[in-house]
């Protein structure tokens, strides 16, 4: 257990902090009066040599010399009275918990308390044995949250459903977060560090879910109407685009110029990892892209997707004409069938997202109807 500070002290404690502010405090009175005299000290040499331009001159350069020297002492020795105890005490409470045996879920909380912002600016701002102490802790939590997330994970390798899976979730998603932070600040000892963390984790969890999720499997889990819960569809908006809920939905995008591409996505399920998508489509003008595992954007350099149309299409169809194509999003792979035939596979890049929403895009031009869109959820 940490106890709080109460703020009382024993007669004959000594609080180290408490001095050096109160030195600080102290300090920064004597600079003070320092230049309200030296201020008052050229005033009157000013007063008796204003017939003399070199003494001004003298003088003016001496006040503007003793200035520079406070502030330049100021700024060697920061003192921040507010901010360096919050940061003792949220370090100290830290490593408390580190020196226990810490579950899953105050090592979770402990990550994200080393990887906040105003945390990290705290330490970085006080420096010297704060800095040293704020780094390993981060390190630490960091190692020891991991470790957990893998003992975890390892156990339900041998799961028989997608629920019993659920471990390998946060793993793959710290180990992914961490690389790629560590890549985006050019960090080269992050990445030798979790690169290989995130080839492993990548590669066994394909497998698994390549194996357990067979067609006798897809085939017990229930259907999930998306069409019949209209609110559960988030807009990405484009003034030229419109859509309807109706007998089905209908989705329409004005040809020229001045239109921009508009479209769906279904939000309930952006923590979906593997899921099969059935579509009963008509195009009619135009293109639709469709989209798996929704991250931040709607761009299938960043999350699974293809197109279908006449012209520059993934999967070239028909205008006029229904088209029942299931799409399967598990592991590293993205099909899309017809009738059982194979219309598409992609290989996904372990760049691309992991989890997310299916969503649908409407290029201008476009006027499609989709009569049925339902979901298995896999995992």
């Amino acid at each position: 257990m940490v106890r709080r500070h109460t703020g009382r002290s024993r007669p004959h404690d000594v609080d180290p902090q408490r001095v050096r502010d109160a030195d600080a405090k102290r300090m920064a009175r004597i600079g003070w009066l320092v230049i309200g005299g030296v201020t008052l000290v050229t005033g009157i040499v000013l007063m008796f040599v204003m017939d003399t331009h070199d003494s001004l001159i003298h003088a003016e350069q001496q006040c503007n010399e003793q200035l520079r020297e406070f502030e330049e002492w100021v700024e060697s020795h920061p003192q921040d009275p507010v901010k360096t105890p919050s940061l003792r005490e949220k370090l100290s409470a830290i490593e408390a918990h580190l020196a226990s045996a810490p579950t899953t879920d105050i090592l979770r909380k402990l990550f994200n308390d080393v990887r906040d912002a105003e945390l990290k600016g705290q330490a970085t701002d006080a420096g010297g044995e704060l800095l040293t102490r704020y780094n390993k802790a981060a390190k630490e939590v960091t190692k020891r949250y991991l470790d957990a997330l893998r003992t975890a994970a390892t156990a339900a390798a041998s799961a028989t459903t997608g629920e019993q899976l659920a471990p390998y979730g946060p793993l793959e998603d710290t180990i992914r977060s961490l690389l790629h932070e560590a890549m985006a600040n050019k960090d080269k000892e992050g990445e030798s560090l979790f690169t290989p963390m995130w080839k492993q984790t990548y590669t066994e969890i394909n497998g698994i879910v390549a194996k357990l999720f067979d067609e006798a499997y897809q085939n017990k889990v229930p259907w999930t109407n998306l069409l019949a819960h209209t609110s559960g569809w988030t807009l990405a908006a484009s003034s030229s685009f419109k859509h309807t809920f109706d007998a089905g939905l209908t989705l329409t995008n004005e040809p020229g110029a001045q239109s921009a591409s508009g479209g769906l996505s279904y939000t309930p399920a952006d923590k979906w990892r593997d899921y099969v998508l059935e579509i009963d489509l008509e195009l009619d003008s135009g293109s639709l892209v469709f989209y798996t595992r929704i991250g931040d954007k709607m761009d299938t350099k960043e999350v699974p997707g293809f197109t279908v149309g006449t012209k520059n299409a993934t999967i070239p169809i028909e205008y006029g004409r229904v088209y029942n194509l299931v799409i399967r999003t598990i592991g590293n792979q993205l099909t899309v069938t017809y009738k059982g035939v194979l219309l598409y596979a992609e290989d996904i890049k372990s760049t691309k997202s992991r989890k997310g929403e299916p969503g649908i895009v409407a290029p201008a031009g476009t006027t499609a109807t989709i009569t049925k869109l339902r979901a298995r959820h896999l995992r």
